[in-house]
């Protein structure tokens, strides 16, 4: 008990860690980065399987496996049987599961080793004929390239170790092959399916090589000489908890066989344990570790060596005893015989009294259980007539024993089974003696029940039949829950309609009989349109009714050889099987939408709704039948798009492009979880007074072959999915842990984060992020801000502000990113709790030659000073840019012109010797003055007009004649000098 729990403990304790992972070690058979390839998807689907567990691959030859194993730094192990074996003795690891490879479609669970000679070679027919051959093989440690076949020269009296000619060519295989083709062996030892390989391949000539001393077993497809040894076994150390591997077993054995971890590890699936002990027998023969100590002799070693010694003294011993004893009874014989008879006399007759006590007892016995029997039981003559019956047997049926007395039990015949049942059931008896099997009778009062019934025949002495005796109980009860559980299993409680598991059933027949006789199935997903409003104005009564009335109109509609099932809420599927044509189909859903669209009366209302049907059409769509599912659910929400009330036929290169975007999204998770995303960090300035007052977080893809990715090409992928919030959580995460390591440094510096509307709008996001602040409690929560997106579609924004309060409560800020870019700016601006503003780079980068972003960037200024925000300015490229900020009176900024985002390492030096551009320096102490903002849009007007008069000096084309650029009112800067700027500014 001591055992049990500190093992509930230990996996509790890891379960609960979200950082720890379990690590696979894995036989590294040509390169690790190979095996990490190949294996790395099946730790993915482990990981996926058991929640909150990260299992990652280490790939290690087998002199590092017995290291790692024999340190404890494995938690399971994937190796071949012979090194299991090895690992078995040595390290106590238990194997849970058995790989079972895919060979054209056998699933095989054995692999074994092939013997090839050439083919025009006679002179090598059996494996006694391969002494003093010249041999290749790949390795000694290699069980189906070498260990197997050395097994069977073994059993043919050769001893593979003390053979000169043989050769080891290492990998891959195919050399052993070459050797032989290339007459340099005689003859070559591989694993079983490489010469089918190479076949496929094109390189190993049909007929070419001959199998030596070949083999034939039943569902094994491939060629093969030694017997069969069990797949590569999945195994688990002693120190992983057993609770845990219990679910990483079941996980494997419930593997899908088309999943992607099963294709990129080129196999089926997974088994139960396989019987390993045909693999430690051949080690034993073959004196391989584990059993390669100093041979022990044993008594049957003595036994095999000195058997004519030993049996012929022991023969000769035993006949003079015999000669001994002999003698010694034919001399007391005479004595004793009166003695003995007399002996013997008296045990026939306490045997005898001591057996009727017992009959008498058995009898007794027999007589109660016959009578207090729950079962009933039923005792005729040889001839079927009814001799005796119990109580049960009264209880069940309700005839008495009196009325049944020398009847035929056929009085309960219940007329449910046909002749032949009972002439089969007679003929049993009279082979076997023995009958057991379910029966429908039928009571006294008319009413019928199901019995497990059991007859034995019971016959005398000379073999004839003296009496049958039946044993029965009324299973009826059961058979009826087992009814009612298939019900429950497979149809709709509400509508009767098959379920989402027996539609299942039915379309993968479906799909199988349309392959077979060649004919059109129609897979079609139906939604009602309007029932969500009818069930909310008059309640889910009525919208059951509704449903129930549907269903029943579908049934009726349809023909008795297609299916209507319910998959739940308003959704239905549709399974037309034998369809002729297309005109026949839309005959069918024609029929569908005119039936479900009519008028509905339910307790006096009249409820009017329609159907969108989506549709897709087998083989056309030569799909498997849960992408058929998928396929008509897609054309449904077409249908629902385009209008509802109308039917949609699906379009296989809309699937292209999800099967793509889903793959992509796919990728961007297995990078989340591989560690490829890294943080760059870009700087926030006070231009005014020449410090930074923090950094943006930047997250990167660090992609293993196409470098680094910004986010603008991967983060538009799973925005409108729920990764984008794992990817939010963690850059925050990530962001604290930098933040905490800066700190250790001495270094302390605000830091903001992006995050997406997604993860605004989970319904825990402040608890989640309270939690990371609990997790990373040495960095402060005023240090970090949160970045919203202004552009982001926030539709519950008042569970947002909620969440913002309660953030804002622990110390965090927030800021409105890309400003003036979306719908909603003044919306969130008022309505949300945003302590910054952050104006968009599109407006800043242009404001120096664009009198409209200039005149857009004063306005935001203006309204974060009305809010009482602070405002910074991002897309600062240049000096000019940032003086021109903090002329309009925004200080804070950050750009390409500041620094762009750099690793954490570079962060706290760039930090240090940061200093203000000397331009900045000169306006540091200038006061912004609104009545001044003309001056700057005259001036940004006048460097445009400048430069399109270099343009045209320079032959380029200016845009504007000649006289037009004489002409003042051509020019904004002109029209504000003469029109108030003389005036104000004439004097300076």
């Amino acid at each position: 008990m001591l055992l049990m729990a500190a093992q509930v403990w230990a996996f509790s304790a890891f379960a609960g860690e979200n950082a720890a992972a379990l690590t696979i070690g894995v036989l590294n058979i040509r390169s690790p980065e190979l095996t990490r390839q190949t294996w790395q998807p099946t730790a993915d689907y482990l990981s996926r399987a058991l929640p909150g567990i990260r299992f990652r691959i280490e790939a290690l030859d087998a002199a590092q496996l017995d290291v790692a194993a024999a340190e404890g730094r494995l938690d399971f192990i994937l190796t071949n049987p012979a090194h299991y074996v090895v690992l078995e003795a040595k390290h106590r690891i238990t194997r849970i599961a058995t790989l079972v490879k895919m060979w054209n479609g056998h699933a095989l669970k054995e692999f074994g080793g092939v013997i090839v000679v050439r083919a025009e070679r006679r002179d090598v027919r059996t494996v006694g004929d391969l002494r003093g051959k010249r041999i290749a093989a790949v390795g000694r440690e290699w069980l189906g390239a070498y260990q197997a076949q050395a097994a069977e020269m073994l059993a043919a009296g050769i001893d593979l170790h003390a053979e000169p000619h043989l050769s080891f060519t290492g990998e891959p295989q195919d050399r052993a092959v070459i050797e032989v083709l290339e007459k340099r062996a005689d003859v070559g030892f591989v694993r079983t399916g490489l010469l089918e390989e190479m076949q496929r391949e094109g390189k190993l000539a049909p007929g070419a090589l001959r199998v030596l001393s070949p083999r034939q077993v039943p569902e094994f497809p491939l060629q093969l000489s030694t017997r069969l040894y069990p797949e590569w076994p999945f195994a688990v150390s002693p120190r992983t908890p057993s609770r845990l591997a219990s679910q990483v077993a079941m996980a494997l054995l419930g593997m899908p066989p088309d999943s992607a971890a099963a294709r990129q590890g080129d196999y089926q699936g997974w088994s139960i344990p396989a019987d390993y002990h045909p693999v430690h027998e051949l080690m034993q023969s073959l004196r391989l570790p584990p059993y390669d100590g100093r041979p022990q002799f044993s008594l049957h070693d003595v036994l095999r060596r000195y058997d004519f010694i030993l049996f012929s003294g022991l023969a000769l011993a035993l006949l003079a005893a015999l000669l001994t004893i002999v003698r010694f009874r034919l001399l007391n014989r005479t004595v004793t015989l009166q003695v003995d008879l007399t002996r013997q006399r008296t045990r026939e007759l306490e045997t005898e009294v001591a057996a009727r006590r017992v009959a008498e007892e058995g009898l007794r016995l027999s007589a109660s259980v016959f009578e207090h029997s729950n079962d009933g039981i039923v005792i005729t003559d040889h001839d079927n007539r009814i001799v005796d019956v119990n109580r049960s047997f009264t209880a069940i049926t309700g005839y008495s024993r009196a009325e049944v007395l020398g009847q035929n039990p056929s009085i309960l015949k219940s007329g449910r089974q046909d002749a032949p049942f009972y002439q089969d059931m007679w003929r049993t008896l009279g082979e076997t003696g023995h009958w057991c099997g379910e029966i429908w009778n039928r009571r006294k009062d008319g009413e019928f029940y199901v019995e497990l019934l059991d007859i034995t025949a019971i016959r005398n002495r000379d073999g004839a039949i003296e009496h049958y005796v039946a044993v029965f109980s009324d299973i009826t009860d059961l058979r009826n829950s087992q009814e009612r559980l298939k019900l429950m299993a497979h149809y709709d409680p509400l509508t009767h309609l098959p379920n989402r598991t027996l539609l299942a059933d039915r379309l993968n027949k479906a799909v199988a009989m349309a392959k077979r006789d060649d004919y059109l199935l129609a897979v079609c997903f139906l939604d009602l349109d309007g029932f969500k409003p009818i069930n909310d104005e008059y309640g889910h009564e009525i919208g059951d009714q509704l449903l129930i009335a549907v269903a029943r109109r579908l049934e009726t509609t349809l023909r008795a050889i297609d299916t209507v099932a319910r998959l739940g809420g308003d959704e239905f599927v549709l399974l037309l099987t034998r369809l002729a044509d297309m005109q026949e189909l839309e005959m069918i859903l024609s029929r569908v939408m005119e039936a479900v669209g009519g008028p509905v009366d339910i307790d006096g209302l009249e409820l009017k709704i329609s159907a969108s049907i989506g549709l897709t059409l087998f083989p056309l769509d030569d799909a498997d039948p849960e992408s058929l599912m998928r396929h008509a659910d897609q054309a449904m929400y077409v249908a629902k798009r385009s209008g509802r009330n109308r039917y949609s036929l699906f379009d296989t290169s809309l699937d292209k492009e999800s099967q793509s975007r889903f793959h992509r999204t796919e990728r961007i998770r297995f990078a989340l979880k591989g560690g490829e995303f890294v943080q760059h960090f870009q700087p926030k300035v006070d231009m005014r007074a020449g410090r930074v007052v923090g950094l943006e977080a930047l997250i990167r893809w660090q992609h293993p072959e196409r470098g680094l990715i910004y986010p603008g090409e991967f983060l538009p992928l799973v925005e409108q999915s729920d990764l984008i919030a794992e990817i939010d959580e963690w850059v925050i995460d990530a962001t604290l842990c930098q933040m905490e390591l800066w700190m250790a440094e001495g270094f302390s510096v605000a830091v903001s984060v992006n995050v997406s509307a997604r993860m605004l709008q989970t319904p825990d996001f402040a608890e989640r992020i309270h939690g990371l602040f609990e997790r990373h409690n040495k960095v402060s929560p005023h240090l970090l801000e949160f970045e919203i997106l202004e552009s982001a579609a926030i539709g519950d924004l008042e569970g947002v502000r909620h969440a913002m309060r309660a953030c804002q409560d622990l110390g965090a800020q927030f800021a409105l990113d890309d400003f003036g870019t979306g719908y909603s700016s003044l919306s969130y601006l008022k309505r949300l709790p945003v302590d910054t503003i952050k104006i968009d780079q599109s407006f800043v980068r242009d404001l120096l030659a664009n009198p409209e972003d200039l005149a857009i960037v004063e306005g935001i200024i203006g309204l974060a000073k009305v809010f009482q925000r602070q405002v910074v300015g991002e897309g600062v490229e240049s000096p000019e840019h940032g003086v021109m900020l903090m002329r309009l009176g925004c200080d804070l900024a950050q750009g390409y012109g500041i620094a762009r985002g750099m690793p954490a390492a570079e962060v706290p030096q760039w930090c240090r010797n940061f200093r203000a551009d000397p331009q900045w320096a000169v306006w540091a102490h200038v006061a912004w003055n609104i009545d001044d903002f003309p001056l700057l849009v005259a001036q940004s007007d006048h460097v445009k007009w400048v430069k399109s008069v270099a343009r045209m000096v320079e032959g380029g084309a200016a845009g504007l004649s000649a006289a037009e650029i004489g002409d003042h009112q051509r020019c904004r800067f002109g029209q504000w000098y003469y029109g108030g700027g003389k005036e104000r500014y004439g004097s300076v």
